[in-house]
Formats: C-alpha cells, structure tokens, sequence
C-alpha cells in the first residue's frame, strides 16, 4: 500500500465510507500488532488496544482531518493508547 493510496481511504473514510474504513484496517493491522507486541508483549492488551484505537477513529471520524502518513498516525496513536 503506498500512500497516497493511504491517504485517499483516510478521506473516504473521513467522509463516512466504511469500506475504507476496512481497508485501513486491513492494510494496517500487522504493522499495529507488531508495534504493540514489541512494546508490551502482551496479546490481550495489544488486541484490545488496536480494538480501542479502531473504535475511536470510527465514533471521532467528524473529528478527524487528514493525515499525511496514514500508518505512522495510527503506530503513534496506538503507542499513546
């Protein structure tokens, strides 16, 4: 996934689409576990973390504006959680 084609599934997503909202997921799920389990090494808290992340993206979505690196936003707001 390059990132421009990031950051085009970040504004539909932005916009309300949630099949970008999937993507984004999928595209960025592995990156995130990875992040999280070498920062805690602990599955359930790393599951429940990136859980958390996704869900508050989702209910904040009107909130939030466009990013320039879709992943490093997410590893940084993963780490912060």
């Amino acid at each position: 996934m390059n990132n421009s084609e990031d950051q085009l599934l970040w504004t539909l997503f932005i916009k309300g689409n949630m099949d970008a909202f999937e993507k984004i997921y999928r595209n960025h799920i592995r990156d995130l576990y990875d992040f999280g389990m070498r920062m805690v090494a602990d599955n359930e808290i790393v599951q429940d973390s990136i859980q958390d992340l996704f869900l508050n993206l989702h209910i904040h979505r009107d909130k939030l504006g466009e990013v320039t690196n879709v992943k490093n936003y997410l590893l940084v707001r993963l780490r912060n959680l």
